[in-house]
C-alpha cells in the first residue's frame, strides 16, 4: 500500500490533490473504501447537519450506484464502515468554516463547529475520491476509495468570491446554478452577481416593469462579436434576457445550500443606461437613451437633484433586499463621468446642500443610498470610487484600481475586498498566444493570480479589515456560458487557494500538479476550462514529423473536434474540419485551430504564424486592430499606429531553431528599429540595424528561440512589414 508523504513545505503527496490546499495534513496508512452498505451518520436534532449528510449521499449515490443510508446518532464516535458528520467535540478555534477530517481504513469522521465547516469537510473528502465521483451518473469499474489522512483546516479569509457580469451577455438560470456548483467545489462562499449596467438590466422589479421590458433587451450582441456565439435571442430577434423574481429566489436558495452568499449589484449613479432607456426622466440629460452594444463609460447617469430618482432607487432596492438576504448590497459607484453633474437641478442641489462642487454630488448620492441601505439592516459595498471622507463607517470597499485604494480604505476604518485588476480580473487573456478572442489586450496569467497576497503591506491589525479576495469576470467579450467557464477556470481555483490557504503553504509548482487532477474533475463535469500548461498548448500546432512541408495539429483537449483557418480568422464549426496533416504554399500563414467539445459553442482557440516552415507564436505591443481593414493580404504586419520607444513585433518559437539568416523587408524606412535575437526567449541582443526599409542578419547556424523588431525611438507614420524571412 502506498504511504502518503509530505515531500517538502507546500508540496503534497501525489495522491492527495485537494484544491484549495488544506492548512494541516497528516498522511496516514491504507485507504477507506466505500461499500454498498455505506451509512452516513449525522448528529441527532441538527437539521443543517442532516442537510449536509443528504448532500453527501446524493453526491455518492450518482456515481457509485450505491444508495447510502442516513442515520441519526447521539454518539460522538463513528461506527466501522461509516462516514460520520458531527459538530460535537469540534475545536471552536476552527470558526464558522473550519473542519477536521479523519480518514482511516475503518471510517471517515468530519467534525466542525458549524454546518458550513462540515460542508467544506465533505468537499475535501469528495476530492480525495476518484474524479469520476463528480459524474452524478453510474461509473462502474472504479475503485471508490480515499487515502487515509488527517486534516485540520480553516480558511484564511472570510470573503472568497467570484463576480459574474450578466449585463453584457445574459446567462441562463441553469448556467448560473452550474457556476455555483463549481464555486462550492473550490470552497468559495460569495457569488457577486452583476445584474445591471449600460448594456442590460437583468432583474425583474415588479413596481417598474419597463426595466425588463425595455432595459433587458438590445438590438444585437455587439462588441464586434459573431452573433452565432450567443443564443439568448427573443422570438422578435432582440438580444438579452432577465431573471424573474422566482428565478432569483431559486438561485439564492440553491446558493444557500452550498453555503454561498449571493451579493447583488445594482449599478448607480453611473453605468445606468439600460435603466434610463426605460425611465429617461430620471437622468441628468432627459434622454433619449439606447442600450449600448459596446463598452466604455457613458453619460447614462441618474440625476441626484431630483427626488424622483431616489424614490425610484429606494423602491428598486427594497425589492432587491426582499430577494437577497445578503448582508452587503453592491451599488457599483464606479466610473461616473466627471462632467455629469452640470444640469440646473444638480446645481441647485450643490447650493442647497452647500456642497463643495460637482464631485461632491457623487459623494452626496452614495451617502444617501448608504443611509437607506443601512436603515434596512444591510451594508453598502461598492467599487473603490465610492471611498470618500464622509462614507458611512460600515460601508465596505472593493479595491479594483490596484491595492492602494483598498489600503486607503483600511486606514479610514472600512472593510475591504481586494480585487485588483492585475491579479483578479478574469477577462484578461490567460496566455500570450492561445486565447479564443482578443479580449482586453492584456494578460492575467494563472501564475499572476496565484501570486496575489491581499494583505501585503498591511499590519496584522490593518489586515483584520481585509474581508478577502474576489475574482471578477466582466463579459464584454464572453458571449456564452462556455466562454465564461473557459475564462474562469483554472484561475478561479488559484484565487480560491489565495483566499483559503495560508500564504506560507502556497506553492505554485505544487498547485499546478494538483490543478491537473482538478482538470480531471472538470472533465467529468463537462466544464470548458483552459488547460494549465502553456508549453503543452504551444506545441499543439507544429511541423509534421513525417513531412516537413505539412502542418500537424494535435489534440489540445481530449475528444475534441478541430476546425481551422489559414487567415487568422476565428475557426467556427463552419470552417474546415481537421482530419490530418495538410500543406500550404505561402511563405507566411496564420493558422488558427479551434477545439470543440461536444455540444459547446466554442472552446480553446490556438493561433500560430508559420514563417518559412517554422512555427512561431506572433505578438506585438503595437495595436493591430486596423490590419483587417487597411493591410494588404500579403503583408506580414500592418498598423497605422505610431510606434513608441521599445514597442516590438515578436516571433517566439516552440523550441530553439537553427538559423543561418534573418531578413526583414518593411513597407517604408525604419530608421529607429533594431532586429534582435534571443537564445532563451527572454534576453535579446541586437543582430542588425535597418538600412532604409531592410535589415539582414547572418547567424551561421545559431540556435534561436525568439526574434523581434524593436523600436529604439518613436516611429511616426505607422509600420508595415512586407516580409519576414528565416533561413
Amino acid at each position: 500500500m502506498l504511504i502518503c508523504l509530505l515531500f517538502a513545505p507546500g508540496i503534497l503527496a501525489q495522491n492527495i490533490s485537494i484544491v484549495p490546499r488544506p492548512q494541516d495534513i497528516l498522511p496516514g496508512h491504507g485507504i477507506f473504501t466505500l461499500e454498498a452498505k455505506l451509512v452516513i451518520m449525522v448528529e441527532s436534532a441538527k437539521p443543517d447537519v442532516a442537510d449536509t449528510g443528504r448532500f453527501l449521499a446524493d453526491a455518492l449515490a450518482g456515481a457509485t450506484g450505491f444508495k447510502p443510508r442516513i442515520s441519526e446518532s447521539n454518539s460522538t464516535q463513528e461506527i466501522p464502515g461509516s462516514i460520520f458528520l458531527t459538530t460535537r467535540d469540534a475545536d471552536p478555534s476552527l470558526g464558522d468554516e473550519g473542519y477536521q477530517l479523519q480518514v482511516t481504513p475503518q471510517a471517515v469522521t468530519i467534525r466542525a463547529p458549524r454546518a458550513a465547516g462540515l460542508f467544506y469537510g465533505v468537499q475535501t473528502f469528495l476530492q480525495l475520491l476518484p474524479p469520476e465521483i463528480y459524474s452524478r451518473t453510474l461509473v462502474p469499474g472504479v475503485q471508490w476509495s480515499a487515502p487515509a489522512v488527517t486534516i485540520k483546516d480553516q480558511p484564511r479569509f472570510r470573503w472568497r468570491g467570484i463576480m459574474l457580469d450578466v449585463s453584457r451577455h445574459f446567462e441562463s438560470k441553469e448556467a448560473v446554478l452550474r457556476y455555483l456548483d463549481l464555486l462550492a467545489i473550490h470552497k468559495m462562499n460569495v457569488f457577486h452577481w452583476h445584474l445591471t449596467d449600460d448594456q442590460g438590466w437583468r432583474i425583474e422589479i415588479k413596481k417598474y416593469p419597463l426595466l425588463t421590458e425595455i432595459g433587458a433587451w438590445r438590438d444585437k450582441p455587439g462588441f464586434n462579436l459573431d452573433p452565432r456565439l450567443s443564443t439568448t435571442f427573443a422570438p422578435n430577434g432582440k438580444y438579452g434576457g432577465f431573471y424573474t423574481q422566482d428565478d432569483i429566489r431559486e438561485v439564492v436558495r440553491y446558493a444557500a445550500k452550498l453555503h454561498i452568499v449571493v451579493v447583488p449589484e445594482i449599478e448607480m449613479p453611473g453605468h445606468s443606461t439600460a435603466a434610463l432607456a426605460a425611465y429617461p426622466e430620471l437622468s441628468i440629460t432627459g434622454g433619449p437613451f439606447s442600450i449600448s452594444t459596446s463598452g466604455g463609460i457613458f453619460h447614462g447617469v441618474y440625476c441626484a437633484g431630483d427626488e424622483k430618482t431616489f424614490a425610484f432607487l429606494q423602491d428598486v432596492l427594497t425589492e432587491v433586499m426582499d430577494l437577497f438576504p445578503s448582508t452587503y448590497i453592491h451599488i457599483g459607484g464606479d466610473e461616473v463621468p466627471a462632467d455629469s453633474w452640470d444640469d440646473a437641478r444638480d446645481q441647485k442641489l450643490i447650493a442647497d446642500q452647500k456642497l463643495a462642487g460637482p464631485k461632491q454630488v457623487e459623494t452626496y448620492f452614495i451617502n444617501r443610498i448608504s443611509r437607506f441601505i443601512d436603515a434596512h439592516g444591510r451594508k453598502l459595498i461598492g467599487w473603490d470610487e465610492i471611498l470618500n471622507p464622509d462614507l458611512a463607517p460600515d460601508a465596505a470597499v472593493m479595491s479594483w484600481r490596484g491595492t492602494q485604494n483598498g489600503i486607503d480604505a483600511v486606514h479610514a476604518g472600512h472593510d475591504v475586498v481586494m480585487t485588483p485588476t492585475r491579479f483578479c480580473y478574469l477577462d484578461g487573456e490567460q496566455g500570450t498566444t492561445t486565447e479564443p478572442l482578443r479580449l482586453r489586450g492584456w494578460t492575467m496569467l494563472l501564475a499572476k493570480a496565484y501570486s496575489f497576497d491581499p494583505v501585503e503591506g498591511l499590519t496584522s491589525e490593518q489586515a483584520g479589515h481585509i474581508l478577502g479576495v474576489q475574482g471578477n469576470l466582466w463579459t464584454e467579450y464572453v458571449p456564452n456560458a462556455d466562454y465564461a467557464q473557459y475564462m474562469t477556470w483554472p484561475r478561479a481555483a488559484a484565487l480560491a487557494e489565495v483566499g483559503w490557504t495560508a500564504a506560507s503553504l502556497r506553492n505554485f509548482d505544487d498547485f499546478k500538479i494538483r490543478a491537473k487532477t482538478d482538470e480531471a474533475r472538470l472533465d467529468v463535469l463537462g466544464i470548458n476550462y483552459r488547460p494549465v500548461e502553456d508549453d503543452e498548448l504551444q506545441n499543439v500546432i507544429q511541423i509534421s514529423k513525417n513531412d516537413p512541408g505539412n502542418i500537424e495539429i494535435t489534440q489540445a483537449i481530449p475528444n475534441s473536434e478541430i476546425h481551422y483557418t489559414l487567415d487568422g480568422s476565428f475557426p467556427t464549426r463552419q470552417r474546415p474540419l481537421y482530419t490530418g496533416p495538410f500543406s500550404f504554399s505561402k511563405p507566411c500563414v496564420d493558422i488558427t485551430a479551434g477545439f470543440y467539445r461536444p455540444d459547446t459553442l466554442a472552446t480553446i482557440v490556438i493561433s500560430v504564424r508559420v514563417v518559412n516552415g517554422r512555427v512561431a507564436h506572433f505578438s506585438s505591443t503595437l495595436d493591430e486592430d486596423e490590419k483587417a481593414q487597411s493591410a494588404h493580404p500579403d503583408d506580414f504586419f500592418h498598423t497605422t499606429r505610431n510606434a513608441k520607444k521599445d514597442d516590438n513585433i515578436l516571433l517566439q518559437f516552440d523550441s530553439p531553431q537553427t538559423l543561418n539568416e534573418i531578413a526583414v523587408e518593411a513597407g517604408s524606412e525604419l530608421p529607429n528599429a533594431s532586429l534582435e535575437t534571443s537564445a532563451d526567449g527572454k534576453t535579446f541582443s541586437s543582430a542588425a540595424s535597418f538600412t532604409g526599409s531592410s535589415a539582414k542578419a547572418a547567424l551561421h547556424g545559431t540556435p534561436i528561440r525568439a526574434v523581434r523588431i524593436r523600436f529604439t525611438a518613436p516611429q511616426d507614420g505607422g509600420v508595415i512589414i512586407r516580409e519576414f524571412s528565416l533561413k
